[in-house]
């Protein structure tokens, strides 16, 4: 069986899952294909564009990169992994090739950014207040509901004070051997977090779950996930998909295919 990998974000890139991920399941004898976000830092991948475009051009290369795949592996039905914000794009995919999926899978599935917004706050408030950071506190706690889910100027400058400021990754992480095995591979200028990317998709996207039917779901969550809102995400995708099989994996958190790997490929 064929999987195609769509790797979390805006901004991230499949570099870490290139020596985890994929690796540990060519180790089980099965083929994982990676998709690559359109980058400025990676101009060797999918083109880049700015400003008012940059959504609709991830799309555009999401379709483009499908159908390369397709391509290269005529008559064949793929399983298709959406990782966090992955999940929008493993389903952009299967609206616009449905007869080419066998099976969908959603980790740690985001679509509501407002719910993801509020936590990341208020995880960046709680590590300001532990390092002793006071003076970026008030710009975070007055950071306006209506922003939440919108980026805003005032949430944009949250973001930076969260990314810059704090140890906000830990929160992702239940396993931190694990967390800094995987994290190492976002190095260097090709593959570092791209902060202008994950604004300007912020600005532009519009992202939304249509019914999905006929087709096997299957999501997979960590028991100790603080990101995500796993109950809105849970109801909100069974409103679209019937019968979805949800997992809980109990000893990870956004993370459940990297910290029980094999717990997850045993539940694919």
């Amino acid at each position: 069986m064929k999987y195609i990998y769509f790797h979390g974000g805006p901004g991230f890139n499949a570099n870490p899952e290139r020596y985890t991920f994929q690796k540990w399941m060519a180790q089980k004898g099965c083929e994982v294909i990676l998709w690559e976000e359109p980058s400025l830092k990676r101009p060797s991948g999918p083109k880049y564009i700015s400003g008012s475009q940059c959504f609709e051009n991830y799309q555009f290369t999401l379709k483009k990169f499908f159908n390369t795949v397709q391509e290269q592996h005529p008559n064949e039905k793929f399983e298709l992994i959406g990782f966090s914000f992955g999940a929008y794009a493993a389903t952009y995919i299967f609206r616009n090739f449905p007869h080419a999926i066998n099976k969908i899978h959603l980790i740690s599935p985001c679509f509501n950014f407002e719910a993801v917004d509020r936590n990341l706050l208020n995880i960046g408030l709680d590590e300001l207040e532990q390092s002793g950071k006071v003076e970026f506190i008030p710009l975070l706690k007055n950071v306006d509901e209506g922003s939440l889910g919108k980026l805003t100027p005032e949430l944009e400058k949250a973001f930076g004070i969260i990314l810059s400021e704090t140890n906000f990754l830990n929160h992702y992480w239940r396993n931190h051997q694990a967390k800094d095995h995987f994290l190492q591979y976002y190095s260097g200028d090709e593959y570092e977090f791209d902060f202008t990317s994950f604004l300007e998709m912020r600005k532009t996207m519009d992202i939304n779950l249509e019914k999905i039917t006929d087709i096997p779901l299957h999501i997979y969550v960590g028991k100790y996930e603080k990101v995500i809102d796993v109950g809105h995400e849970v109801s909100m995708i069974k409103t679209q998909v019937q019968d979805p099989h949800i997992h809980t994996l109990s000893e990870s958190a956004h993370y459940p295919h990297i910290e029980e790997f094999e717990k997850f490929y045993n539940l694919l």
